[in-house]
């Protein structure tokens, strides 16, 4: 792959996120940040107690 070509690729990558964000945003489907880091602790403390 060229520089430019990867270049292209990783701007299409962060236009597609910002248009999912985006969709999320206007159909309500949000999270503060302390929710969502609420949810991924509880999800990392689940993984440790399924993996002792």
């Amino acid at each position: 792959m060229t520089k430019i070509y990867e270049q292209t690729m990783n701007s299409l990558a962060l236009l597609k996120i910002l248009a999912i964000s985006s969709k999320n945003l206007n159909k309500g489907r949000i999270k503060s940040l302390n929710e969502a880091f609420k949810d991924i602790r509880k999800k990392m403390d689940k993984e440790i107690l399924e993996n002792c």
